[in-house]
């Protein structure tokens, strides 16, 4: 029976390792701060894109994450542009986990942010 859990326990921090590798983040400028129109419309449309998981908007900034393996950069910028919207790419990194502390259950941006 240990030795079942231990190998489940093994192969699914195997699987996460893996899958947490071809996550990526893709932040874009758009030309012009983004409306709440338009901000629907990034949210419905982008999503539709294969790979993406999660979109965050901040004025004329969008985070998207993504799994690099389904689409890549060039695909969602694409889909910016079919509807209308030009964006500039800020920069594209390999998506990591915050990492969290134990005491408090706040991430290290958290942290900072407070401090500050």
């Amino acid at each position: 029976m240990k030795r079942i859990l231990l190998l489940t326990a093994m192969l699914l921090m195997t699987f996460a390792a893996m899958h947490a590798e071809g996550m990526k983040n893709l932040i874009v400028k758009a030309h012009k701060a983004i409306s709440k129109e338009e901000a629907d419309k990034v949210k419905g449309n982008i999503r539709c894109v294969a790979g993406v998981k999660k979109i965050r908007l901040n004025n004329d900034h969008v985070l998207v994450v993504f799994d690099s393996e389904k689409a890549d950069s060039k695909k969602i910028v694409n889909a910016f542009n079919k509807i209308g919207m030009k964006v500039t790419v800020v920069s594209e990194t390999k998506s990591e986990k915050p990492a969290v502390d134990g005491e408090s259950g706040a991430t290290q941006q958290q942290k900072k942010t407070a401090k500050q």
